[in-house]
């Protein structure tokens, strides 16, 4: 390993270790931490969710069709992200908290 990963390494693990201390002294900030990060993966699973019923289509043995991409077009797909994701509002109080 290079100086340069060894120096990279001991920096990534004197983070942890202060973080780790600073959850222990606080651990209300490390659930509200838990519950933004939770509500941000919520997120990212439903845009990816998204994404993939929108594409799914350009799979199929017998290509696109109009029907095929109407869930979009009618606002069904963004209906079904709105349902799933994680809400900004309650994100940010928990980051801030």
């Amino acid at each position: 390993m290079s100086q340069h990963g060894v120096d990279n390494a001991r920096t990534f693990v004197d983070r942890v270790r202060a973080q780790t201390s600073m959850f222990k002294q606080s651990p209300d900030a490390a659930a509200a931490l838990s519950t933004a990060l939770t509500g941000v993966a919520r997120t990212y699973g439903a845009v990816d969710d998204a994404l993939a019923d929108f594409f799914a289509p350009m799979a199929w043995a017998r290509g696109m069709t109009p029907p095929r991409y109407r869930p979009p077009a009618t606002g069904q797909l963004a209906a079904a992200v709105e349902v799933k994701r994680g809400h900004c509002m309650r994100i940010g109080q928990a980051y801030i908290a």
